[in-house]
């Protein structure tokens, strides 16, 4: 009975704890639609609410002890919200904001095929017409001319003028990237605080023009490894698809080249957003954060910037008095990498830019005869020539061709198949060690090692070795090639007996990037260990732990302390023929398109006893003299590796 009358007075309970809430609801239900009904409805009338994004900072990248290369900073860029401008007043709004902009020296997005030069108008470019034709849905072979006249008469602008010209380019560049109603177009770019407040001035007469803090990309070393860091840039429409998909706008910037690409997800961040409560002409009431903004991560690459820089300097001012027998070089690369980590401390071209050269001046830089967009250190693919022979050697030595202190005979013509090969027999002649062969770089020797070798042998070391293969770079790099009759055919040549004996020497069709011949090096100073070479050192999220890169073994194979001493005697006697004492070097003179015209080159490690970096160096068009440019690029390294752990310790300290 106790146990019902329990039950009873719960339900009783509950039943009037739901007809308050029911009494509550039916309350403020009444209240909303009848007391106060006209009131809310006004405010809704009158209140536009809008949900924007809070750009993130695009994450910091500094050099291995910590020097800034690239950061973030805020600047101010210019919107036109399609939601507070009304169409018969968007042109009268552009004509007012290109007279700020223009006389603030301020240039504006206008992404338009056509163009007035010399008093007439005319299409940018090929496909001008065909864009305009599918837009306006009209006939392809209409005059520059006539699509401005349907384009004139389609944003309600009168007749043409210089002024009403420029606001039908901003008008189409507007309608190309789908600028409707509710839509956030960015005008402009990095304005001036003068500009700033000359808009604010004006904002009455200037509806749906809203000036936004966004951070933007500032580079602050220069031309310094500019090649390797990449740039910015905005989405383009037919990459847009399978970006809006990660979350992007289609006014986002986003990583384009180098590091910048590569890394695009961490150095990123996330986005925010705030809901922003307007009066209807625009007056902020009320923001409301939706979601934090995060900064993107903090990238440390392994180059040394300061070393970077001198390399580029001291490889520039010797690039620009190389010149072979008939030709002046265009250019060059050094590459440095860590020994004992696969790490890129320096990757280095003769001809560079900075980035504001990049942004402002493309095309001259596209035009440059030099190259200077072309990264040869990583995508220059080359004939390394006698520089592959430490490759050969230790492939004879480890397979069992040739014995340590074995001698071949050096004849100059030598005779294969009927054909004679040549030795330049400097120094030597006759029974020649390996040893004397890689200090004299004899070609008899290297040709009779192909030949016991073969062609299929030598690609499995040279693959050993990194020749012809991605080296595990994290950024843009070109593969290449190793001879072989396979290559040849693809190339649409015949392979005959005698390439071998050419292969063998480094010339035929073997190509392989500055990176790769600095791989050939390692291999060597590790005794058949090859790394992954790799640029990025960590990566730090914000207000996360530092994530550090581990060194990575791409392959090995085993090359004997014996073996091993032979080919560095070779290497060191080579180095000090150049006046370079402690290191190891073998240089190369590949042909190119003609006998007349060659590249040097050469590769090298230092020191001898354990060794710490290895080297690699070519400059184009070049009959020699870079081998005297290791001596200079260990003096720098050594250099600036003691002021680079300085500045580490100080930061640690502080």
């Amino acid at each position: 009975m106790e146990k019902q009358k329990m039950v009873y007075k719960r339900t009783c309970v509950l039943a009037l704890l739901l007809l308050a809430m029911f009494g509550s609801t039916c309350f403020r239900l009444s209240d909303f639609q009848v007391v106060r009904g006209e009131e809310l409805l006004k405010k809704a009338q009158n209140e536009v609410i809008t949900v924007k994004t809070v750009p993130a900072a695009r994450g910091t990248i500094t050099d291995r002890y910590g020097r800034v290369l690239a950061a973030s900073e805020t600047s101010f860029r210019l919107i036109l919200d399609r939601t507070f401008l009304e169409k018969e007043e968007t042109n009268l709004v552009l004509s007012r904001l290109m007279k700020i902009l223009s006389e603030e020296g301020i240039s504006w997005k206008q992404d338009c095929p056509l163009e007035w030069k010399e008093e007439r108008i005319q299409f940018s470019d090929a496909d001008s017409a065909n864009e305009l034709a599918d837009l306006l849905k009209t006939e392809q072979d209409l005059s520059a001319r006539e699509y401005t006249d349907l384009l004139l008469k389609r944003y309600g602008l009168e007749k043409l003028t210089p002024t009403t010209f420029e606001i039908l380019r901003v008008r189409y560049s507007m309608e190309k990237d789908r600028f409707v109603t509710g839509s956030r177009y960015p005008l402009a770019e990095k304005l001036t605080i003068q500009a700033v407040s000359r808009i604010e001035e004006e904002q009455s007469l200037l509806p749906g023009a809203e000036i936004e803090e966004v951070p933007s990309r500032v580079y602050q070393n220069g031309e310094v490894a500019s090649q390797l860091i990449g740039t910015v840039g905005p989405i383009y429409q037919e990459e847009y698809a399978e970006l809006k998909g990660k979350g992007y706008a289609m006014d986002d910037i986003v990583g384009k080249s180098g590091v910048e690409s590569a890394l695009e997800e961490q150095l990123r961040g996330q986005n925010g957003k705030i809901k922003v409560i307007q009066s209807k002409e625009g007056t902020v009431i009320d923001t409301v954060v939706q979601r934090e903004t995060i900064a993107g991560s903090t990238v440390k690459l392994t180059i040394d910037a300061l070393l970077q820089e001198k390399l580029q300097k001291l490889l520039s001012e010797f690039v620009s008095t190389a010149h072979s027998e008939e030709y002046h070089s265009k250019g060059g690369a050094i590459v440095v990498l860590d020994v004992k980590t696969g790490e890129v401390l320096a990757a280095v071209n003769s001809s560079n830019y900075s980035m504001e050269q990049y942004q402002e001046d493309y095309q001259t830089l596209l035009q440059d005869d030099t190259k200077p967009l072309f990264n040869r250190a990583l995508d220059g693919l080359y004939r390394p020539g006698s520089s592959l022979k430490p490759m050969v050697a230790a492939a004879a030595l480890s397979e069992g061709k040739l014995l340590p202190q074995e001698e071949l005979v050096c004849v100059s013509p030598y005779e294969y198949r009927d054909q004679k090969y040549t030795c330049l027999q400097t120094n030597h002649s006759g029974p020649t060690s390996l040893t004397e062969a890689l200090h004299w770089s004899c070609n008899t020797f290297f040709y009779q090692l192909g030949q016991r070798l073969g062609i299929e042998t030598m690609n499995e070391y040279a693959a050993y070795m990194g020749l012809g293969q991605k080296t595990g770079l994290e950024i843009q790099q070109a593969k290449g090639r190793f001879a072989s009759p396979e290559v040849t055919e693809s190339l649409g040549g015949t392979w005959y007996p005698g390439d071998l004996l050419q292969a063998a020497i480094g010339q035929n069709e073997t190509a392989v990037s500055p990176i790769q011949m600095a791989c050939e090096a390692m291999t060597i100073a590790n005794r058949g260990t090859r790394y992954e070479t790799h640029i990025i050192h960590s990566i730090q999220p914000m207000g996360g732990e530092e994530q550090i890169a581990k060194p990575v073994i791409a392959s090995e194979f085993e090359l004997s302390e014996t073996h091993y001493q032979v080919i560095e005697q070779g290497m060191e006697l080579a180095a000090q023929k150049a006046g370079i004492s402690g290191a190891a070097q073998k240089t190369g003179t590949a042909q190119t398109t003609s006998i007349r015209r060659v590249n040097n080159d050469f590769i090298g490690f230092y020191p001898l006893e354990e060794p710490q970096i290895a080297v690699s160096c070519i400059v184009e068009d070049c009959g020699g003299g870079t081998a005297k440019l290791l001596s200079d690029i260990i003096s720098y390294y050594e250099e600036c590796k003691a002021e680079g752990e300085i500045l580490q310790n100080s930061q640690s300290n502080g």
